[in-house]
């Protein structure tokens, strides 16, 4: 049940981004066949927009031509002072390439303001999914902490309802509808109590969660205007605080910022759970490092710092899974420039007893070449590392350029491709 409530936001959330990515270039594409369309009689018009902006060029009247244009009408732009006010003199041509522009223009911008807001739904239905899911998991395991004693179905309900087990799940249904249709922080809040979880990971970023939603809200509900509501239920710096009336946006770096943030609080909030309904399962450190895995390969640091971090914290799980965490916590440290901060930690661990595929790991992150090559045939020869191994796991990346990796790789055959590298 976890592992595929995690994988499935997971691939929802990563489609998301595909789905922009593939998009996004053909609306620029669209728009830059405007501009080139038009590019020779707008430009002089933007430049003696640009040039007339100036106090100091203002005159009578002010003829602007491009390059060796000159005599080309088409080409030559006139301000002129028409009672008392500047105005561009466009001939016929002009002002139907710059109409064109113009609408060309705005459309571009309408078509990106539609896929990020409509992309911002497609998260925030994503996300509200997620949690219906660990909501039904949560009150499934344990149903009698959220049934009352007094009555709650009435005598149509009872004529529904054949057996004891529908009447559970027809209540389960109804008590997750209810808590959905409370905002983003009740949530969390409901989680807490109800489980008795610290989720002391999403203290930080809590705040810009609940904004989302409340976006959201704005952009369906009241155009994306700033409402009392809005200002109620979201925290902003006091010199950046939106006022009633303002209209929010969703950019890309918005958008961006928003999945990454889900990303990693949904999978912890999920990994937490797991943890407390089904301390010794194994599978979790599997999918948890699958994910982490998927995140650095497409370099997404912080989403796989955050799931790493959490394995190799998490003592339930074997030993082995712990220690690939820890790997991975200190690559991801390291990928943003965070090393100082657990360098003289990772160096006193003692990896004298550790499977070797650790000690090269180890020796790649400190970038100790002479030890990692030694090793490396020895370790080929055991086992301990394959082909996929060493030519996928980001950990090597830097150990891949070296003349002697690609020597040594030769020696070994890539085997049949299996699903993914599992350290």
């Amino acid at each position: 049940m976890f592992s595929t409530t995690i994988t499935s936001l997971e691939a929802n959330l990563q489609g998301l981004r595909d789905f922009v990515t593939f998009v996004e270039p053909a609306i620029s594409a669209h728009t830059k066949s405007v501009l080139k369309k038009h590019r020779d009689e707008v430009r002089p018009i933007l430049d003696a927009i640009i040039q007339h902006a100036d106090a100091e060029t203002k005159k009578s009247s002010v003829s602007y031509a491009e390059g060796n244009s000159a005599n080309t009408p088409s080409r030559i732009v006139t301000v002129e002072e028409v009672d008392g006010e500047w105005r561009l003199k466009l001939n016929a041509q002009q002002n139907k390439a710059f109409g064109e522009f113009i609408e060309g223009y705005s459309k571009s911008e309408r078509r990106f303001r539609h896929l990020y807001e409509g992309s911002l739904m497609t998260l925030t239905s994503n996300v509200e999914w997620f949690f219906s899911r660990l909501l039904h998991i949560c009150y499934t395991a344990n149903p009698g902490s959220i049934i009352p004693k007094e009555k709650v179905f009435s005598f149509e309900d009872l004529k529904r309802l054949s057996n004891f087990e529908d009447a559970t799940i027809s209540y389960i249904e109804r008590r997750i509808e209810d808590v959905l249709r409370s905002g983003f922080k009740d949530w969390i809040e409901h989680l807490k109590s109800h489980m008795k979880l610290s989720m002391s990971y999403i203290d930080s970023s809590l705040p810009k969660l609940t904004e989302t939603f409340e976006r959201r809200n704005l952009i369906i509900h009241n155009q994306g205007m700033v409402n009392n509501i809005y200002l109620a239920n979201t925290v902003h710096p006091v010199n950046s605080a939106p006022k009633i009336g303002d209209k929010v946006q969703v950019t890309k770096e918005y958008l961006e910022e928003r999945i990454t943030l889900y990303e990693i609080n949904c999978i912890l909030i999920g990994a937490e759970i797991w943890k407390k309904l089904e301390p010794n399962s194994n599978d979790r450190g599997h999918t948890l490092i699958e994910s982490s895995y998927e995140a650095m390969k497409q370099n997404r640091w912080e989403v796989s710092k955050a799931v790493s971090f959490f394995v190799m914290n998490d003592k339930a799980l074997e030993e082995r899974a712990q220690l690939v965490g820890k790997m991975n916590y200190w690559l991801s440290k390291k990928r943003l420039n965070e090393w100082k901060d657990i360098e003289e930690d990772s160096r006193k661990e003692d990896m004298s007893a550790r499977d070797r595929l650790f000690q090269l790991a180890w020796f790649a992150l400190h970038d100790n070449l002479e030890d990692f090559f030694a090793l490396l045939p020895a370790a080929m020869k055991g086992g301990q590392v394959d082909y996929e191994m060493l030519t996928e796991y980001p950990i090597f990346s830097e150990v891949r350029k070296d003349d002697r990796f690609k020597n040594a790789v030769t020696k070994l055959k890539p085997r049949p491709k299996r699903s993914k590298v599992k350290v």
